[in-house]
């Protein structure tokens, strides 16, 4: 995603998207991912029928890492796109 995209939703890259919380446990070794990455594989996650596994292996991150930030982004879209959705 363009930076211009980003900052026009409101999503930088210190934002609640881009702050991995540290795992327990966690080595210095851990890569960390991005706002960008989080963002397009929550994307992909929604609008494919991919599940935790097939994207495990599409963007090496770990199934256990996906199911934790499926969600975060998720509830981060609504909250910052909260006032462009209408809900009837």
């Amino acid at each position: 995603m363009d930076g211009w995209r980003r900052r026009e939703i409101g999503i930088s890259e210190g934002g609640s998207l881009g702050r991995p919380r540290p795992a327990q446990g966690c080595s210095a070794e851990k890569k960390k991912i991005s706002v960008q990455e989080r963002l397009t594989l929550t994307l992909r996650f929604l609008a494919s029928v991919d599940s935790y596994v097939s994207l495990q292996y599409l963007f090496k991150i770990s199934k256990q890492t996906i199911s934790r930030i499926v969600p975060e982004v998720c509830e981060a879209l609504v909250e910052k796109l909260m006032d462009y959705v209408q809900v009837r």
